[in-house]
């Protein structure tokens, strides 16, 4: 049984550790620098705007700023792919789709299986904390700004039409994904402020972009719950620790009942009847009288006849039964009573084991009335098929009459 326990124990561990990773959506750094591109033109290694994978058929969102081909400039894309080398991509404006009022682009490039980022569905407060990660250079050697939100903020653009805004203290570049601490896309910086802050496109207003002028699929990240997480941590590290008490604590019982059995063994060696049945050999000590084995004697006392029951037994006393009464009179069933030597079930161990309740030094005895006439304890009848819990000096009688057909344990 106490395998078992462990076993089960190892697989909630398991459990836990599956929901502690499931429960994070965060992306590695080296899947972020892979969903972020670099933007030059004519080719003068410089990246004068970032864009990011929206996912990961090669669909690339970025703002439309600086991307002017009216004077014949070029525009090339660097990103990084399943290599630390940066790949190239030359731009067709043809291949562009462009929303000028909101300042956003999406381009998609022929490129399958590109990590990209996820947009959170935490909602986006002042104050939060955030940074912009991006590129600067061809090298793509990325750069993380650390900073937070300073404000939200609505900006009417043309006529009626207005944005939802991020103000914030980190900035890297145009383009660059504006991040939460789990890594999900809350905005995108797409300018500088005249506060010499720096301004980003809400995430509200990148995803009704996507959802009101393309067909473009994207995801969301798992709503961040760090206070799940570290219950899960915490259930983890009780769990180890419970195994580990319970492997000791059982070595220490298994050591116990060795050295227990062989003392028992050199006493019942000693200790035989005329019969060859072993006699219950008693302690006693401060607390009282203790049964060093695990054994109860059944005592009539009409008729005067004794019975043993070990533990983990049960048997039927009747004219029949395992224990045979003789009744002429037939006031006892052939079948009249159960009774049982049980040790309590697996949860109670559990609980003696770790200390929560007090650990028995015997098993519990139960009877159960199977009879016609009625089995009665201390002058009270039980209901019949009633199992109940008897203890040391209950009058159990068989039958309706008295001083006839009586034992205790």
């Amino acid at each position: 049984m106490f395998k078992k326990i462990i076993w089960f124990l190892v697989v909630l561990v398991i459990a836990c550790i599956y929901l502690i990773k499931s429960n994070s959506s965060k992306s590695t750094v080296d899947d972020l620098e892979k969903s972020i591109v670099c933007i030059e033109k004519n080719d003068n290694k410089e990246c004068i705007l970032n864009g990011f994978f929206i996912n990961n058929q090669g669909m690339i969102l970025l703002p439309s700023e600086k991307l002017d081909f009216s004077n014949g400039d070029k525009f090339t894309l660097h990103y990084l792919h399943k290599s630390p080398t940066p790949q190239a991509h030359p731009i067709d404006e043809q291949e562009i789709f462009f929303d000028r009022k909101i300042g956003l682009a999406l381009i998609k490039i022929n490129l399958d299986g590109n990590p990209s980022l996820l947009f959170t569905e935490n909602k986006i407060e002042q104050g939060d904390n955030i940074y912009s990660f991006g590129f600067k250079s061809r090298g793509l050697d990325s750069i993380k700004d650390d900073g937070e939100i300073i404000s939200i903020f609505n900006e009417k653009i043309i006529d009626k039409f207005s944005t939802k805004n991020l103000k914030t203290d980190s900035f890297v570049n145009i383009g660059s994904p504006i991040l939460n601490n789990n890594w999900s896309v809350v905005g995108m910086t797409n300018r500088y402020s005249i506060d010499e802050h720096h301004v980003g496109l809400h995430q509200q207003e990148i995803i009704k972009f996507l959802d009101n002028n393309t067909t473009i699929s994207y995801e969301y990240a798992k709503v961040d719950n760090p206070m799940m997480e570290y219950l899960l941590y915490v259930a983890l590290v009780l769990l180890l620790i419970t195994i580990y008490y319970l492997y000791s604590h059982d070595k220490e019982e298994k050591k116990k009942i060795e050295e227990k059995k062989i003392e028992e063994k050199k006493k019942n060696e000693e200790k035989k009847d005329n019969r060859g049945t072993i006699r219950d050999e008693v302690k006693k000590d401060n607390r009282g009288t203790i049964p060093s084995i695990q054994t109860i004697q059944i005592a009539f006392s009409n008729p005067n006849k004794t019975f043993i029951l070990k533990s983990g037994e049960s048997k039927i006393i009747g004219r029949a039964g395992d224990f045979v009464i003789e009744d002429e009179s037939r006031h006892i069933s052939s079948e009249h009573l159960k009774i049982s030597y049980e040790y309590p079930n697996v949860f109670i161990v559990i609980l003696q084991r770790l200390g929560f309740i007090e650990k028995k030094k015997y098993p519990d005895v139960y009877i159960t009335d199977m009879s016609t006439h009625g089995t009665f304890k201390n002058g009270v009848e039980i209901k019949k098929g009633e199992k109940i819990l008897i203890k040391k000096g209950d009058k159990i009688r068989l039958g309706k009459y008295e001083n006839q057909f009586e034992f205790s344990v």
